[in-house]
C-alpha cells in the first residue's frame, strides 16, 4: 500500500466521521425541535385547562 493510499483512506474516514458528526447534530437538533413543540403544547393545554378551571369554579 502506498503514501498516496494511505493518505486517501485517512481521508475518506476523517470525511465519514465528519458526516456522521453533523448527522449526529442534525438528530439532535430535531429531537430537541419535537421536545421544545412538546412542551409548547403542554403549556397551551395548560393555559386553556387553567381558563376552564377559573370559568368553571
Amino acid at each position: 500500500m502506498s503514501l498516496m493510499d494511505t493518505a486517501y483512506k485517512i481521508y475518506r474516514a476523517y470525511r465519514l466521521y465528519m458526516i456522521c458528526r453533523n448527522v449526529e447534530k442534525i438528530a439532535y437538533s430535531a429531537a430537541a425541535i419535537k421536545e421544545l413543540d412538546l412542551v409548547i403544547a403542554a403549556e397551551e393545554i395548560n393555559k386553556i385547562l387553567r381558563r376552564t378551571v377559573e370559568r368553571d369554579y
